[in-house]
């Protein structure tokens, strides 16, 4: 039997060689709207990641969210239960029932003998269970403490506390005060805290800006002055000590600094102090490590947009030796959306934060940020290509869709008619946010005429629904006039793409997806999520130069397949393609899995199957084979003649699978 059905119209390479493929395990998910690899601790809702602790066992990992605890081993294995039993710290509990949240930028530190740890940088909340309104100043678990912690126990003890009388409460004072705690950046009076192999503990004292050598008693021995100290580390076999500082929030930018005492001892100022990147959105701390190999002491940092450097310690000043940021082809770390260039093969990525990122060379693929000029990065949530006139075009978020031109590696504005003003829509557009999650963004894309199709609603919000507008393309003036779909309403849209004819293909959530695959009959979220694709034949012509003068009265046809998901709450949506022959390649996010099917809904093929990223399908370094394409996640796919192209949002990686044909043809064109 022949899986494609009818032959796609005039093909030059068709069909493909029919293949049949079932996932063997369907991915687990806590959040449609931020996928993660599991249920376990290791991923939380909102991209957050669990922290990596200090272990008393030298080979086991600890990982800690939520105070809950698990065990990975160093080699990568995992105990049939993983999770320990209890949380960080069972008496008294950090965590219970009817008692006040315990918040801040957790920090820990073992001590010499593996025996006891010291936490820092948590502290009670006070509130009303929904609104931080600053921190406890009485309490077990109150604010400007050190805890020493029984490892084995997990029973804690007061080790070190700043009086009570000194603790600084409301949420607006310790705002104002050194300590810089706010609403949307949460810093606790004590934080950094290290231990060294003769019993010191060191410990950041942000309320009274200083750093604190504390005895193995908790007394102090010395003080450093430093102003908003973060994170601390101590040489192992010197009396050099490294302290990161930070400032900033979500609504406050700040700034972080690398400082170096050469001495504790003796010094009262660094002998080192470097700006390491800008303070803002991320509300995380800084983690500093000293590792040792062949000899040699490495400093290791880390910071969410950093993302991790690392700097030898010379005996007179720090060298940086990597920064992981310019090591790593993978800069992009949100592949949400992807659209593949129909001439190059080159694939574009947009984040949900507004960067765009191209690949190129697929012999050592890089993700290369896309530049206007030499210093101005391209900023885009939607991207579309006009592959005829070789124009990209964009928008961010409360911004009118732009054009660009694809030329030498750049993206230069390319102003429409006599404007020297690039944008081509009339309006901005307004794409849903989500702190922790980045922009929703439902899709732009061009028609063969370089008309262009937005689903987005027009103006600053904050209706976030996804209505569809037409501009038909104007080359000798600018801003184009709308066409609304009216008829559509404000649907849940993911996705459009227009093929050669100028047909309308629309991605979009009805409730009616069709005969849930295996596994799925009673699953809410597949049932809530799932779209299908509309196909909207045009009411003009591209003889006539306009496409769509009127709106559809209906759509020409609905494919009763299984798009998305389309998530119910945020605007994150998937992306299929249509390549030159009509052929459309959509994913099923839900399931590991990508359907191609011609243009009159036969099916042509699936593939794919669950993988993390140790599965690489046979290529080179293939840790865990399967018996098809791995996938944790897929959310985007386009294809050009030769390839298709996945985006896996779970693994952050993009496939290219180049395509193989049952039979080719040639035909001579005169």
């Amino acid at each position: 039997m022949k899986l494609w059905g009818k032959a796609s119209p005039s093909p030059r390479k068709s069909p493909y060689r029919p293949q049949t493929a079932q996932p063997a395990h369907a991915p687990l998910y806590n959040d449609l709207s931020s996928p993660a690899l599991s249920k376990t601790i290791i991923c939380s809702t909102r991209g957050r990641i669990a922290r990596l602790l200090p272990s008393t066992d030298p080979d086991s990992l600890l990982i800690e969210d939520g105070f809950r605890l698990m065990k990975i081993g160093t080699d990568g294995t995992l105990s049939e239960n993983p999770m320990l039993e209890g949380l960080l710290v069972n008496d008294p509990p950090i965590a219970q029932k009817g008692a006040p949240s315990v918040t801040g930028p957790l920090q820990m530190a073992l001590s010499a003998d593996r025996r006891h740890f010291f936490l820092s940088g948590i502290f009670a909340a006070s509130g009303d269970g929904s609104n931080r309104t600053g921190a406890e100043k009485t309490g077990f678990w109150r604010d400007g403490q050190v805890f020493k912690v029984d490892a084995a126990s997990r029973k804690a003890s007061v080790f070190f506390a700043l009086p009570e009388k000194d603790v600084i409460s409301n949420l607006d004072a310790r705002g104002k005060s050194p300590i810089a705690d706010f609403k949307y950046g949460t810093y606790a009076a004590l934080q950094g805290v290290a231990a060294d192999g003769e019993g010191r503990v060191f410990v950041c004292d942000r309320q009274n800006k200083r750093v604190l050598v504390l005895s193995g008693e908790g007394k102090i021995e010395r003080e450093l002055p430093v102003e908003y100290p973060d994170a601390i580390a101590v040489h192992p076999r010197s009396r050099i000590l490294y302290v990161t500082t930070r400032t900033g929030h979500y609504h406050g930018k700040g700034k972080l600094k690398l400082l170096r005492f050469g001495d504790w001892s003796r010094d009262a100022a660094p002998s080192f102090v470097a700006v390491l990147c800008p303070v803002g959105t991320y509300d995380q701390a800084t983690r500093l490590a000293v590792a040792e190999a062949g000899g040699k002491a490495y400093l290791w940092i880390a910071y969410t947009p950093l993302p991790v450097r690392v700097y030898l310690e010379k005996g007179d000043g720090l060298e940086p030796v990597k920064d992981f940021y310019e090591a790593s082809p993978q800069r992009a770390l949100d592949v949400q959306h992807i659209i593949a260039d129909q001439t190059t093969g080159d694939v574009y990525v947009s984040d949900g934060w507004g960067n765009c990122f191209r690949v190129s060379d697929w012999k050592e693929p890089r993700f290369a940020r896309c530049m206007q000029d030499e210093e101005t990065p391209l900023k885009a949530l939607s991207i579309a290509i006009e592959h005829r006139g070789r124009f990209l075009y964009g928008h961010s978020d409360r911004r009118p869709v732009a054009r660009y031109r694809i030329e030498g590696g750049l993206f230069p504005p390319a102003p429409v008619g006599g404007s020297k003003d690039n944008a081509v829509t009339p309006t901005p557009f307004s794409n849903d946010w989500r702190i922790g999650l980045g922009f929703g963004d439902r899709g732009i894309a061009v028609a063969p005429d370089g008309s262009l199709l937005v689903l987005a609603n027009p103006g600053a919000g904050p209706e976030y629904s996804g209505p569809l507008y037409f501009f038909r393309a104007d080359p000798a003036d600018a801003p184009w006039k709308p066409l609304h779909f009216s008829k559509l309403g404000k649907p849940r849209s993911g996705g459009a793409r227009f093929d050669m004819k100028g047909n309308l293909y629309v991605g979009l959530y009805d409730g009616k997806s069709p005969d849930p695959p295996k596994g799925f009959e009673k699953d809410a979220a597949f049932a809530g999520c799932m779209g299908r694709i509309y196909k909207y034949a045009p009411t003009g012509s591209l003889k006539d130069g306009n496409l769509f003068p009127a709106e559809p009265a209906a759509p020409e046809k609905i494919y009763d397949v299984h798009y998305g998901s389309i998530g119910p709450q945020f605007a994150r949506t998937p992306r299929f393609g249509v390549d030159g022959w009509g052929r459309i390649y959509y994913p099923t996010s839900l399931l590991p899995r990508v359907s191609i099917m011609d243009n009159e809904g036969n099916a042509i093929l699936s593939f794919g199957t669950y993988g993390n990223r140790d599965s690489t399908g046979g290529l080179p370094g293939d840790l865990v084979p399967t018996s098809d394409v791995p996938m944790a996640w897929p959310n985007s796919v386009d294809a050009t003649d030769e390839h298709v192209f996945v985006s896996d949002i779970v693994n952050i990686r993009i496939l290219r699978l180049a395509k193989t044909f049952a039979a080719s043809e040639t035909a001579e064109i005169r």
